[in-house]
């Protein structure tokens, strides 16, 4: 399970400041949309992914997106390091 003090922010970010529910950098709720910062902020429990796209979809869809990128480059790395290990062996 997900920590909860971790999921309602990208790359693991805590403390009083960081990225708010509104997507913008700042204390909780100083900056951005104050109707979405009220639904999340630091002392907020996110209990599921679904809990999370419902109270942030920005913070959702920013951790998806880190998700895919993060598997992408490793895809990357991975077909580096078998090109490199193919050419290795055919010369």
């Amino acid at each position: 399970m997900t920590d909860p003090a971790t999921a309602a922010s990208p790359a693991g970010a805590t403390g009083t400041t960081g990225t708010t529910a509104a997507g913008t950098t700042g204390a909780a709720g100083a900056t951005g949309n104050a109707a979405a910062a009220a639904q999340l902020n630091n002392s907020s429990v996110i209990t599921s992914m679904g809990d999370l796209k419902s109270k942030s979809p920005k913070i959702y869809k920013a951790i998806l997106e880190g998700i895919g990128t993060n598997i992408c480059n490793k895809m990357k790395q991975d077909q580096d390091k078998l090109k490199e290990i193919r050419e290795e062996y055919e010369h």
